[in-house]
């Protein structure tokens, strides 16, 4: 006799009753079919094998105790075998049961890395190295030599700066930046920028959009060197207004002196920087103007609309130097809006009762939301006005004239803060210092 289970032999050699078979078939399909439910817990099929067991005492003539094992181990996996498929059917049937998409399955999420948002000295990391970097570069080892060009001066403050260059495209990976002119410490030397005291301090650069232009009506304005200041032409890099921004430290720490090599000392990365809106800044300040020039008209009010600038206090606010007084007015914008504050210079006419025509210059600042009173002309002359020194000591009379000494608008003119010698450019254009 084999010692495996081969229900075929038990059968033949033990005869089964007919109604155990009968039973047994009926109850296994009646499983499958789903006619009678059969929980598929442990109990449950420990229940089914004693019913098998029990039918099986009754119906048995066998007196071999070891054929009636194995005759119940036999039927008990048969059981258990038909359990489990009617568990599966009865889960897949049901329509309360939970399916777990394949969708859901947790997916690791993938580290990301940030980029540093400041750090210390650049490209030297040590004072050693940094005086190590100095000796190369007086040796003439172009790998140094260029950390020993000049740097920012008042003259040109949008020149190419090889260190700045080289460390927002090596460390920030910025394609295209410019100078951020309005919050970058300026200078008061008449030395390049930095050289007295070996340090340039807060200088703010801003990301530019690579492959696009600024999507605002500025002045596209190249500077006197062609593409020095392309602060009109830079996109900005987070929406049509904010740019990424950086703020850098540089410093002489071997030597001090035009052939010092220059390093970053410190940078940290700052709060997107926003220009302004040059249409809203136009609007605003015409209506700034607007309300001014309507109370000169009305005869009181102008007062506090306008700085005096130069002079002190607006001349001839409500009447022109005859007395005559003002009966209507026009408003031109002549000059920008100009990067990256949309600062303007607007050409106000006045026109008398007795045919005199005033004409004036007033600059508007819309980031300080600040007016300024530029120059003034009486029927295309200057005007004769009192001068007092800070100290009230001394008053004198002289003409009142535009910038460099010109009509107010019949150019568009500045002077260099450096010299106070003066240039005339196009209306259009952004007047830069010629020195």
């Amino acid at each position: 006799m084999h010692d495996d289970l081969d229900l075929r032999v038990l059968e033949r050699r033990h005869d089964a009753d007919p109604r155990f078979q009968a039973a047994l078939r009926q109850r296994v399909a009646a499983i499958l079919d789903g006619s009678e439910s059969l929980p598929v817990d442990d109990s449950s099929v420990d229940d089914a094998v004693l019913d098998v067991v029990a039918l099986d005492v009754a119906a048995q003539r066998s007196t071999s105790s070891d054929h009636r094992r194995r005759w119940v181990l036999g039927v008990a996996t048969v059981v258990g075998a038909a359990a489990a498929i009617a568990g599966i059917v009865a889960l897949a049937a049901d329509p309360k049961t939970p399916v777990t998409p394949v969708d859901s399955v947790p997916v690791p999420t993938p580290t990301t890395i940030e980029a540093p948002a400041s750090g210390g000295m650049w490209p030297q990391s040590t004072i050693d190295e940094v005086r190590a970097a100095q000796d190369r570069a007086d040796a003439g080892d172009p790998d140094y030599t260029w950390q020993a060009r000049a740097v920012l001066t008042p003259r040109a403050p949008y020149a190419h700066v090889e260190i700045v260059d080289r460390f927002l495209r090596e460390v920030l990976g910025w394609d295209r930046y410019v100078r951020n002119p309005v919050e970058s410490e300026v200078a008061t030397s008449s030395d390049a920028l930095g050289f007295a005291g070996g340090a340039v301090n807060g200088q703010r650069y801003l990301r530019c959009a690579p492959g696009r232009n600024n999507p605002l009506p500025y002045v596209r304005d190249r500077g006197i060197t062609g593409d020095d200041q392309p602060g009109g032409w830079c996109a900005p890099t987070l929406d049509d207004l904010r740019y990424e921004s950086v703020d850098l430290d540089l410093a002489q720490l071997a030597r001090q002196g035009r052939d010092g090599v220059w390093i970053v000392s410190r940078w940290n990365v700052t709060a997107p920087f926003a220009q302004t809106d040059p249409v809203a800044a136009e609007a605003n300040g015409t209506a700034h103007l607007d309300a001014w020039l309507a109370a000169r008209v009305a005869g009181n009010g102008a007062e506090g609309f306008v700085e005096g600038g130069s002079y002190g206090a607006v001349p001839l606010l409500y009447a022109t130097t005859s007395g005559a007084r003002y009966y209507r007015y026009t408003i031109e914008r002549v000059g920008g809006p100009r990067w990256p504050d949309a600062s303007m210079t607007f050409a106000v006419r006045l026109f008398a009762d007795d045919a005199t025509v005033v004409d004036e210059e007033v600059k508007w600042t819309p980031r300080d939301d600040v007016a300024v009173f530029v120059s003034t002309l009486e029927n295309g002359q200057p005007l004769v006005l009192p001068h007092t020194s800070a100290d009230g000591g001394v008053t004198v009379s002289a003409r009142g004239l535009g910038a460099c000494g010109g009509p107010p608008r019949s150019t568009r003119a500045t002077c260099s803060t450096m010299s106070m010698r003066c240039c005339t450019r196009s209306p259009i254009a952004r007047a830069m210092p010629i020195i």
